[in-house]
């Protein structure tokens, strides 16, 4: 038997980065002239989503979209455990970098090998802005006059009947609602 600690955790890493695949494919997005998106906001870096148990037990992989980006950007995928009801500690997270692209992006994470359990209080799963120069958008004249920096990517959203969001602003977890374009959802596809 393997006692030694940093074996132990070398081995660990291991599993980790070859039981994760991911997949950044460009998509047809005919269907969405507008692009609209949540962006990162040195205020706001973080977006999570509840994942009910509800007979899905075991993530096996998720799939979500970016809208077109003028430069490359890196952010985190990660999954929160739920504390009373709002994403709480981080319990797996991945670095996903995408490059420049005209058109919008499918990101495909697939969890195979990994013993991802959805338990019966649910999870929360989401997107963490890295807000540095390099993920930077170039400020539009909206932005630029409000002197707002925003942070690729820009995330896919959509409507949805329940209110699932929440944002990370100043440093606490928060209800994303009363948007005024009625998007409260991230658009994930959990399978």
């Amino acid at each position: 038997m393997i006692k030694n600690p940093f074996f132990l955790a070398l081995l660990f890493s291991f599993q980790l980065l070859f039981s994760q695949k991911i997949s950044i494919q460009p998509i047809n997005d005919e269907g969405n002239p507008y692009k609209m998106g949540f962006m990162g906001l040195a205020t706001e870096n973080q977006y999570a989503q509840f994942v009910p148990h509800s007979g899905l037990r075991q993530i096996k992989g998720l799939d979500f979209m970016i809208n077109p980006q003028n430069k490359s950007s890196s952010f985190y995928f990660n999954v929160y455990r739920n504390e009373n009801g709002q994403p709480g500690k981080v319990i797996h997270h991945v670095l996903i970098e995408t490059k420049k692209n005209a058109k919008s992006q499918l990101i495909s994470i697939d969890f195979d090998g990994l013993d991802l359990q959805i338990p019966e209080e649910g999870l929360f799963c989401g997107i963490e802005w890295i807000i540095v120069s390099k993920n930077r958008m170039v400020p539009d004249m909206v932005f630029a006059k409000q002197n707002v920096n925003v942070y690729y990517p820009n995330i896919s959203n959509k409507k949805s009947e329940t209110e699932i969001l929440w944002l990370f602003k100043n440093d606490k977890w928060e209800r994303k609602i009363d948007d005024a374009l009625e998007r409260n959802a991230l658009d994930i596809i959990v399978y």
